[in-house]
């Protein structure tokens, strides 16, 4: 991937959880592109919910997310305030030292609290499914 681009993916996987790739550069000049990735993603996680009758797991991979903007961050704390009725819990791996602080930041402004980051996908995987007690 080279300089300004982004890698936005989402698709619903095993045990239908719903695999999120967030990489690339979340610049100003790829929002109308970040935009359409977020409303794909609340579509996403609101069908996987009535699908499933019950609250859904997102794991996110952003371990190629390598710059963002303020803004861009603020359109995504949105996003996960819009998702917070239908996720139960949302585990992300694979960022750096300078994306998880930018994760603590989206997540309180998001008011979420079922936001936990983890160095490997099996980690975060593990805390995913992991029974509620």
């Amino acid at each position: 991937m080279t300089e300004g681009e982004t890698d936005l993916r989402v698709n619903v996987g095993a045990d239908d959880v719903v695999n999120v790739t967030i990489g690339g550069d979340l610049i100003m000049e790829n929002l109308s592109q970040f935009t359409e990735w977020t409303e794909n993603l609340k579509k996403t996680i609101k069908e996987t919910f009535l699908k499933k009758n019950k609250k859904v797991l997102v794991l996110a991979d952003i371990s190629g997310l390598r710059k963002y903007d303020s803004e861009v961050m603020v359109q995504l704390a949105t996003t996960m305030r819009e998702n917070e009725p239908y996720v139960f819990r949302n585990a992300t791996y694979g960022g750096s030292q300078y994306v998880k602080m930018a994760e603590d930041v989206v997540a309180a402004l998001s008011g979420r609290n079922n936001l936990k980051s983890f160095k490997t996908r099996e980690e975060a995987l593990n805390w995913l499914t992991e029974e509620s007690s």
